[in-house]
């Protein structure tokens, strides 16, 4: 009699009720479970009709009950195995529902579930458009989700045009330093001072006037330091009138950092590829390293950026390129052939190849190189060697002038690749003038060749150059010379030969050996009697040679054009 009344009001009972059998395997491990009784309220909040799943493994009538993101088996198997009575609220994905539940086990190995279908009240939780009385009601599972969720969150009642904090969860006090005490019926003035105060006001204000969520950025100076937020403040309206406004803030300031770091990474890159685009084009050594100069200085927001080249001759260095910010001084007349003993320091650790990097040059060890930086008004520098062919070429340096100025090793990087883009394009250029120079001029003499000479004589060719004369020698007795002396004694006179012509002749004199032992002299704008002068310098240096074997002696022709097409001229 009470087992027939017990199932007839479990068969009317408002609640789903099923009551099932555990199934494990070979281990004891929950496998699957089977249906042995259900009532109607199970069918109506599942949808699964009582004649589909009496007797059967709860696998067959939800095929993918094991493939979501909670085990219901396993689950279920504890509470059968253990005994423990569970208490929960979880989501059914393969009936797309949300269920409060309560499972007990009557008897081992079998286990009863009793729940009703809450997806309209969790719907209403997670939209956040319940009335005050709702929010009430459900405030165990708002407390579940309030404190469960990593994300900074906080309660504000609207007021009399007031905005004043209500709560916050773990983690907004965590990230903030701010605990529920410091917070409740404070105003974010009263709370974080003026300054942040009324932009945080701000933006709860333009949620109630749009009466929509607004999600925003901001950075914030709090108890926990300096943070990046961002911020969503999603209005709960009663009656068509916001009563409160529900804060949730992800902290992004490691995500900023990262975007940031991108973002300079980006142009940075772009630097070094407008350097290398400028390396790849025709034009001077000049104009290169004055745009390079320029774009590293623009790029990397330093107040100077300059290359130093180095006379190992001399011993000395001079500062040949700069580029400076707007309002910074420049330095390079000031900084012109300093003698290296001045900065021996600096001078030693570039021939390590060390970078000199330092945030405050007065931490620089060395006394003279301060006093060298400080009348520049240098707060930070950074410098790195420029080697050429496996030897010290000088170095590039960028100068803040303004703050102390820390740079990360990827700024290093990045400005050592493009030291390194530099020193190759000077070595190219290097190569290019040697290349030219034997090019137009001859290997023994150095004096122009006679392919310079042809291609100058035809630029030159015009009326505005006349009159041009041309002085032709011949170095007499070259060939006795190489025959009884030799090659080098030959090639000793042919030297000798050029000393003397480059000497007697003027600088704007243009003078090529024309092949063999022919020498031309190119005398643009010069007339018969200045050639002539140059002509008797020559011979008086002749006569006055006394050193070697042979005495050089050159005979001279004057040929002279006077006017277009028409040469004249004394031998």
């Amino acid at each position: 009699m009470k087992e027939k009344l017990f199932r007839e009001i479990l068969m009317k009972s408002p609640f789903g009720y099923a009551f099932h059998k555990l199934l494990t395997g070979s281990e004891g491990e929950p496998e699957d479970y089977i249906f042995l009784e259900v009532n109607p309220a199970f069918q109506e909040m599942t949808g699964l009709k009582r004649e589909a799943v009496l007797g059967k493994r709860v696998t067959e009538v939800l095929p993918g009950i094991r493939k979501g993101s909670f085990d219901w088996v396993a689950f279920y198997g504890k509470v059968a195995l253990t005994g423990k009575r569970q208490e929960f609220s979880q989501y059914a994905e393969p009936l797309q529902r949300w269920y409060k539940i309560t499972a007990f086990s009557p008897e081992k190995g079998y286990f009863v579930t009793l729940f009703k279908e809450i997806t309209e009240e969790i719907r209403q939780i997670e939209n956040l458009e319940a009335q005050k009385e709702k929010i009430e009601e459900l405030s165990k599972e708002l407390e579940m989700v309030f404190n469960g969720t990593q994300d900074a969150m906080f309660l504000v009642r609207v007021e009399d045009g007031e905005f004043r904090y209500m709560r916050n969860n773990a983690a907004h006090r965590k990230l903030t330093g701010f605990s529920l005490e410091d917070i409740k019926d404070k105003t974010p003035v009263e709370l974080a001072g003026k300054e942040i105060g009324e932009a945080v006001s701000t933006n709860c204000q333009r949620c109630v006037d749009s009466k929509k969520p607004v999600t925003y950025e901001e950075t914030l100076i709090l108890p926990a330091g300096k943070r990046t937020w961002l911020t969503t403040l999603t209005p709960v309206l009663e009656k068509g009138k916001v009563k409160y406004l529900v804060g949730s803030g992800k902290d992004i300031t490691l995500q900023k950092k990262a975007e940031e770091e991108l973002k300079k990474r980006l142009k940075y890159e772009k630097i070094i590829s407008s350097v290398s685009q400028l390396a790849l084009q025709e034009g001077s050594i000049e104009v290169f390293l004055t745009e390079s100069l320029r774009l590293m200085g623009e790029g990397m927001g330093v107040s100077r950026a300059y290359l130093f080249e180095a006379d190992w001759g001399k011993e000395t260095a001079s500062n040949t390129f700069e580029w400076t910010a707007p309002g910074i001084t420049p330095q390079k007349e000031n900084l012109q052939e300093i003698p290296v003993a001045e900065f021996t320091w600096w001078v030693d650790r570039l021939k390590n190849r060390e970078v000199i990097n330092y945030r405050d040059i007065e931490d620089i060890p060395d006394e003279k190189t301060k006093e060298i930086l400080r009348p520049q008004e240098i707060k930070s520098l950074l410098v790195l060697s420029l080697y050429v062919e496996g030897d010290l070429y000088g170095f590039i340096g960028f100068d803040d002038c303004l703050k102390n100025r820390e740079w990360s090793e990827a700024d290093i990087n990045l400005l050592q690749l493009a030291a390194r883009i530099i020193s190759e394009y000077i070595l190219r250029k290097k190569f290019e003038e040697k290349i030219l120079f034997l090019c137009y001029h001859d290997q023994l003499t150095g004096l122009y060749n006679r392919r310079f000479m042809e291609e100058e004589i035809r630029r030159l060719d015009t009326p505005r150059q006349l009159p041009v004369s041309v002085i032709m020698g011949d170095v007499n007795g070259l060939k006795l010379t190489n025959d009884v002396f030799g090659h080098r004694a030959a090639d000793l006179l042919l030297k000798k030969a050029a000393e003397i012509i480059k000497e007697s002749c003027r600088r704007e004199d243009i003078i090529a050996r024309w092949g063999g032992d022919e020498f031309v002299v190119l005398l643009p704008r010069t007339d018969m009697k200045a050639a002539e002068e140059i002509v008797r310098r020559s011979k008086n240096k002749c006569a006055l040679d006394s050193e070697g074997p042979v005495q050089v002696s050159i005979a001279l022709a004057m040929p002279q054009k006077i006017k277009p097409k028409k040469i004249s001229g004394r031998y």
